[in-house]
């Protein structure tokens, strides 16, 4: 036998020895049923823990997430509360005076009524004070232009009783009159020759800084105004204030009017924007 047949014979019985058909046959012990069910306890030990913690760590973050979101609603819900509203004023017109329109019948107008020769009205009846005020510069009437007293009295005399007249006035731009109810409310004695007018003032103001209100006879009394302000445009030096949106002072109010009527304007600035003087001078 050749030196190659021996090598193929000798690779032939490694194989066969490698695949076990010449190994010799041993059984291994087998294990008992109480080994196979047995756990390490070092593994249980060491993964229970891992599990816990994690389960504990994700319910911490989530409780902060949520207590987080609360604190963000809870913050937003405050600021709102705080928050004030703001109007835009009006812009004035350049002349700073308006046409308005007023009708009505009234058969007894030009008593009520007295004009001076430009057609301004300087006095006005309690049964149109919610109408007209002085100040008004009466224009037309139905139409027709007026350029006198006389004309006007010709006018008005040539119109039956019950006519409906318009009648144009020029007025100033920001004013208007009071109210039937408000001029009952009145307090303080209702005098012909007084200008009650009503008026609004946008944005806050500050007291003692940019003016001033002062208690003296009974009466609530506008001392002093900085230009430029808030209420420059709306109020003047001398005018007696009788209330603030439609809360007219009492008498039983009079000796904390002032302190009523800077409460009432912050609080009707803050929730809407302006605040409505009833008042006259």
């Amino acid at each position: 036998m050749s030196g190659v047949e021996n090598n193929k014979d000798n690779k032939k019985q490694k194989s066969l020895t490698k695949h076990g058909s010449l190994m010799p046959n041993v059984s291994k012990p087998a294990r008992s049923p109480r080994f196979k069910l047995k756990k390490k306890p070092s593994l249980v030990r060491n993964i229970e823990p891992v599990d816990t913690q994690r389960s504990d760590l994700q319910c911490s973050m989530d409780a902060s997430e949520v207590d987080t979101k609360e604190e963000k609603t809870l913050s937003v819900r405050r600021s709102n509360t705080s928050i004030a509203v703001k109007v835009t004023p009006p812009e004035a017109p350049p002349t700073h005076f308006l046409p308005v329109t007023i009708e009505g019948v009234w058969s007894d107008f030009l008593n009520q009524i007295v004009v001076s020769r430009n057609m301004v009205i300087t006095k006005v009846g309690l049964s149109l004070m919610d109408r007209f005020m002085p100040g008004d510069q009466i224009s037309s009437i139905n139409g027709l232009p007026l350029w006198s007293r006389d004309n006007l009295t010709e006018l008005v005399n040539s119109f039956k009783k019950k006519v409906v007249m318009t009648m144009i006035v020029i007025r100033v731009w920001n004013m208007s009159c009071l109210t039937r109810d408000q001029i009952e409310k009145l307090v303080t004695p209702r005098e012909e020759h007084l200008h009650y007018f009503s008026v609004r003032v946008y944005g806050h103001t500050r007291h003692e800084l940019e003016w001033k209100l002062v208690f003296t006879k009974n009466r609530v009394l506008v001392q002093h105004i900085h230009a430029d302000t808030p209420i420059s445009s709306v109020l003047l030096i001398g005018d007696q204030i009788l209330g603030i949106n439609d809360n007219f002072f009492t008498v039983k109010t009079r000796k904390n009017a002032k302190s009523q009527a800077l409460d009432e304007l912050k609080k009707s600035i803050n929730q809407k924007g302006f605040a409505e003087f009833e008042a006259f001078f």
